[in-house]
């Protein structure tokens, strides 16, 4: 092996997340959402497999927020998922979260209430441009990613879920901040796999099931990894 390639194995190496030696990047994580972020007291959502999967990659993180399991009170994968949360009502809240919680990035899922509930659409996909374009020029020092909405197994909220996220790609176009990212965790999900079929005695078809959520995590850690990796490191909220 001659001494070039040997120095082409090593620069390869050290560009690598998670290289051998390398101090681990560490971030606060405030993951924004619904009862699919929550994970319905049964489950801590796609935490777990995210945590996992940003561990192997060399990267240690603290979720933050007010809230937890239920059935795990103790757990230390916090969020701020709450059970029926709409788009128009998260622009009340996400102000005074990120100024209580200071994350480095926040993961945003939103909008499955808004396109169950005989809610039209477009109001909605203007609200979460609204909410978007909002936040990430008043949190400058903040990272944010937002996904699209999982599939729905219901023929009508199905095509609702298929419309709303059409907006998503639009606003990737639009909205150019260097803050700001978007991922596709709707084409990673198969509705007739990876939902759970019923909950709590009732028809489902809506939130995700533990493969589900693990597919979930997948697209969050990759994204993150390039987030992360892509300047270095993240900027820092000051006084964490």
């Amino acid at each position: 092996m001659t001494a070039k390639l040997i120095w082409v194995i090593l620069l390869a190496a050290l560009a690598l997340p998670g290289r051998l030696g390398a101090a681990p990047l560490s971030l606060r994580i405030l993951c924004v959402g619904d009862s699919i972020t929550d994970g319905l007291a049964s489950t801590d959502s796609y935490r777990v497999q995210l945590r996992r999967d940003l561990s192997a990659a060399d990267i240690e993180v603290e979720f933050v927020g007010g809230r937890s399991n239920e059935s795990n009170p103790a757990s230390t994968l916090r969020h701020q998922g709450i059970p029926g949360l709409r788009v128009e009502w998260l622009k009340y809240w996400i102000d005074d979260w990120i100024k209580d919680f200071k994350p480095d990035l926040v993961l945003g899922m939103i909008g499955t209430n808004n396109i169950w509930m005989d809610y039209d659409v477009e109001p909605a996909q203007k609200e979460l441009r609204a909410l978007i374009d909002g936040i990430t020029a008043r949190h400058p020092s903040v990272r944010f990613i937002f996904s699209n909405i999982p599939p729905v197994d219901w023929p009508e909220w199905g095509e609702n879920a298929r419309r709303y996220n059409t907006v998503f790609p639009v606003l990737e176009k639009e909205l150019k901040r260097d803050n700001l990212f978007f991922v596709d965790s709707y084409s990673k999900l198969n509705p007739k796999l990876d939902l759970f079929e019923s909950l709590g005695g009732k028809p489902d078809r809506i939130h995700p099931n533990p493969n589900g959520q693990a597919e979930i995590a997948h697209v969050w850690a990759k994204a993150i990894r390039s987030v992360s990796v892509s300047d270095g490191g993240v900027k820092k909220q000051k006084n964490h």
